[in-house]
């Protein structure tokens, strides 16, 4: 599995969620902070780390995150919606939740 580990820690004020997290894709760390707005979905990320490396899977990881303006999702998934740089393509990250 390439995402080795992830951490994260969550503060929620009204409709937002904001949150730290660090981890690592393949051999390449990254730290940042997130935000989403319960009321209307929007998401916000600002990741550092995996640029040091040839790690593309890290590189094209990150910047999803950074690009990240919306999220969905039921108890069993989350969506964070983005568009590559350069990109009129929305895409998405999807995370499935292990109980």
């Amino acid at each position: 599995e390439p995402y080795r580990r992830q951490r994260q820690m969550c503060i929620e004020t009204g409709n937002i969620i904001t949150g730290t997290l660090s981890g690592t894709v393949i051999t390449s760390t990254f730290t940042g902070s997130w935000s989403a707005n319960g009321k209307d979905n929007q998401f916000n990320a600002s990741i550092q780390g995996g640029n040091e490396s040839s790690d593309i899977l890290a590189k094209n990881f990150i910047e999803g995150l950074n690009n990240a303006t919306s999220y969905g999702g039921d108890e069993r998934n989350l969506y964070l919606y983005y568009k590559p740089s350069g990109s009129q393509q929305t895409l998405s990250l999807v995370f499935h939740v292990v109980k």
